[in-house]
C-alpha cells in the first residue's frame, strides 16, 4: 500500500514573474516528465531548489497574473495589482517521517521569504498521519500541526515560539 501525501496552498504577492516564482519554488517535474526525460525534467534535475516529490511527481505550482488591464487609454492601471501562486500535489510515498514534512514546510518557508508574499497558507496532509497548516503573513511563520489524537500543537518560527 502507498503512503500519499497531500499538498495544497495559495501564495498572495505583488507581481512576479516566472523566473522570479522558479528561483524562489523551483521548477515541478511530473509523472510524464519523470518517464519521458521532457526538457522540463532536466530543468528540474539542474535547479538550485528542489520541490519535494513522491515516486510520481513533485509538488506543482501555478502562476496567475492579477493584474488587470484597463480600457482607458489602453494603458496598465491598477486595478487589482498582483500575482498569485496555486500550490498542489499528491506525493506517493513521500511523508512517512517527519523530514519528508519538515522538507516540505522548509521548501514552502524558503520560497516565501525569497518572494516576500502579503499572505500565504499551505495544508499539508499525510494519510493516516498528522495534518499541518503553514500560515506566512506580515513575515510571521507558524505552523499548526494536528496529530491523530486531534491534539492541536502551533509553532511560531519566528519567534521558535512552541504553544
Amino acid at each position: 500500500m502507498s503512503q500519499w501525501t497531500h499538498v495544497i496552498g495559495v501564495v498572495q504577492l505583488h507581481p512576479v514573474t516566472q523566473e522570479e516564482v522558479e528561483n524562489a519554488f523551483g521548477i515541478p517535474k511530473t509523472w510524464h516528465d519523470m518517464w519521458h526525460g521532457t526538457e522540463r525534467f532536466f530543468r528540474h534535475a539542474n535547479s538550485a531548489v528542489k520541490i519535494p516529490a513522491g515516486s510520481e511527481g513533485s509538488v506543482v505550482w501555478h502562476l496567475q497574473d492579477t493584474t488587470e488591464k484597463s480600457d482607458e487609454d489602453d494603458a496598465w492601471h491598477v486595478l487589482g495589482e498582483g500575482s498569485i501562486i496555486s500550490i498542489e500535489g499528491d506525493l506517493r510515498d513521500f511523508g512517512e517521517t517527519d523530514e519528508d514534512v519538515q522538507e516540505i514546510a522548509e521548501w514552502f518557508i524558503d520560497g516565501c521569504k525569497k518572494l516576500n508574499p502579503r499572505w500565504a497558507t499551505l495544508s499539508i496532509e499525510v494519510e493516516f498521519g498528522n495534518s499541518y497548516m503553514i500560515d506566512v503573513m506580515l513575515n510571521r511563520y507558524i505552523i499548526h500541526k494536528v496529530d491523530r489524537n486531534q491534539t492541536l500543537t502551533i509553532t511560531d518560527l519566528t519567534t521558535h515560539e512552541r504553544k
